[in-house]
Order: C-alpha cells, then structure tokens, then sequence
C-alpha cells in the first residue's frame, strides 16, 4: 500500500490493544483509528499529545514520533 506521513492530535486510546484515534491537523473533521502505539511511546502520550504517524492505505498505521521530539522517558 502507499505510505502517507501525517501530523496530528492524539483523539483516544485504547489501552488493550495498545492503539490510539488521531485526528490529522490537515483534515480534522476525519479520525484515523487503530494506529499502533509503540513500546517506547507507551507511556510517553496521552489524549491531546501531537504526534507524526504513518499510514498505510490498507488501514494500518503507526506514530512515529511525538511533535515535540520527547520520545524517550
């Protein structure tokens, strides 16, 4: 699939499946749900966080880094 390059805002996150909503700052009306959290972020976002994510026109996707660059505890 392609690979897009968003900034966002971390919308809600679901904490079984260790994913999280985002809202892309280009279009807020529209969420990306199911965007995988991974392990060195875990702790490190919560709801409202702005974050860089990868996305897959399949669906899938993952936050790369966190805007601010604290990406490490």
């Amino acid at each position: 699939g392609i690979l897009m390059i968003f900034k966002g805002t971390i919308a809600s996150i679901d904490e079984e499946t260790n994913t999280a909503r985002i809202i892309p700052d280009d279009t807020p009306q529209k969420t990306f749900p199911g965007i995988v959290i991974p392990d060195n972020l875990r702790e490190r976002i919560r709801r409202g966080t702005r974050v860089i994510f990868a996305y897959f026109t399949d669906g899938e996707g993952i936050i790369l880094s966190r805007m601010d660059g604290e990406n490490n505890g």
